[in-house]
């Protein structure tokens, strides 16, 4: 492990010690997936504790919100947020140091989830086929149609949102 670090983030806020190191071994606790209403982005979140992240000499309870664009990863200590600490600053930690640890978590429970996923028993069934469980979906920042995310990708020219292979190669589509 790296060296220790104390960081004391004052009147009311936590006294953690941290160590640092290259890519934390984290260790899932849950995942669970939100879809956000009606009409906010959908996420998952994402419960774990980092061995290098101590909170009373033991390692934090983490939580994390994945959405679905990457970079988009946002992680506070539970206990901060307990103890009423959402402040910028005083509960901050960097997404993108966990973000491969954590979207790899959110793929394994997508596979479980689908795998345990019963359609003759769904509580879902609205007299069809089950879409309780179904691909995730997003909008090509390109085109602006709806495709399955495994359709969509980074395009490296314009890594803003998510684009199908078409607009990436051949570049945006006009939108009507």
């Amino acid at each position: 492990m790296g060296p220790l670090e104390v960081a004391d983030h004052g009147e009311g806020g936590a006294v953690m010690k941290t160590r640092r190191q290259q890519g934390p071994q984290i260790k899932v606790a849950s995942v669970d997936y939100h879809r956000n209403g009606m009409c906010g982005a959908p996420f998952h979140v994402v419960l774990f504790h980092d061995p290098e992240v101590l909170h009373d000499e033991e390692p934090a309870l983490m939580m994390a919100t994945v959405f679905g664009d990457p970079g988009r990863v946002a992680v506070l200590m539970v206990d901060q947020l307990a103890e009423g600490d959402a402040a910028f600053g005083l509960n901050s930690w960097r997404g993108d140091r966990y973000e491969q640890q954590l979207r790899t978590a959110v793929r394994e429970y997508e596979k479980r989830t689908a795998a345990e996923h019963d359609e003759a028993t769904c509580p879902h069934d609205v007299g069809g086929p089950c879409t309780c469980i179904s691909e995730p979906e997003d909008i090509c920042h390109g085109c602006g149609e709806t495709k399955p995310r495994s359709a969509l990708q980074v395009n490296p020219l314009n890594p803003i949102g998510l684009w199908c292979s078409p607009c990436v190669a051949d570049g945006p589509k006009v939108r009507q």
